[in-house]
């Protein structure tokens, strides 16, 4: 009789690197942001196996990404970003077709919209991109020191090997939305936008259900 492993989805919103998140971080300082970032993820992801029980053995892992990961779309709150979930990814066991990304209002750059209102997800994007890219082999390199090698091997051999990569072209944030399937894990993930929507006059952060 086979056994069916439990089925375990992280949701991450509001991370909010930088000035407005849960550690206060000051991105002037990238060293000491990381380490604090790095010090939080690591307790984050102790708590899940703790909780949850370990990846692969005990139970199967999805990660989503929902929304403001950075607090002001700064392209440095970003590369850290980038470790935090690279770090989860690697020592949870959830390769890139299992990994959500949704932007929210704080991931728009009102720099970058004030010189061209169309790109004002760029740094977002340019995150995204990154990250489900071979470029993301850079930040590996830089953690591979933390890890073993387990989670070494399972990088090289299973993470970026299943087809999940998710590249976005243009800075177009309608573009984010999708709609995709995981047969093997039962999922079905509509991804769905709303922060283009954003704007400065009273409906920020509002997007009415019947334009959806």
């Amino acid at each position: 009789m086979n056994t069916v492993r439990p089925l375990s989805l992280i949701m991450l919103a509001d991370i909010q690197n930088g000035i407005f998140g849960i550690n206060k971080i000051n991105v002037s300082n990238s060293k000491e942001a990381n380490v604090r970032a790095m010090a939080f993820t690591n307790n984050l992801v102790a708590h899940i196996q703790e909780h949850h029980g370990s990846p692969q053995e005990d139970n199967q892992y999805a990660l989503f990404v929902l929304g403001d990961v950075s607090s002001t779309a700064d392209p440095v709150e970003y590369e850290i970003v980038s470790r935090q979930l690279l770090t989860i990814a690697i020592r949870l066991r959830i390769t890139l077709k299992r990994i959500y990304f949704c932007p929210g209002n704080h991931d728009f750059s009102i720099k970058v919209e004030a010189q061209d209102p169309e790109k004002r997800f760029k740094n977002y994007f340019d995150f995204n991109n990154k990250f489900f890219s071979d470029e993301l082999d850079v930040i590996y390199k830089d953690l591979s020191s933390q890890l073993d090698e387990k989670s070494k091997d399972f990088y090289i051999k299973d993470f970026k090997n299943d087809d999940g990569k998710k590249i976005f072209v243009n800075y177009d944030p309608r573009s984010l939305n999708y709609f995709t399937t995981d047969e093997e894990m039962g999922l079905e993930v509509l991804s769905f936008n709303s922060a283009h929507k954003c704007c400065r006059d009273s409906s920020f952060g509002h997007f009415p259900i019947n334009q959806i």
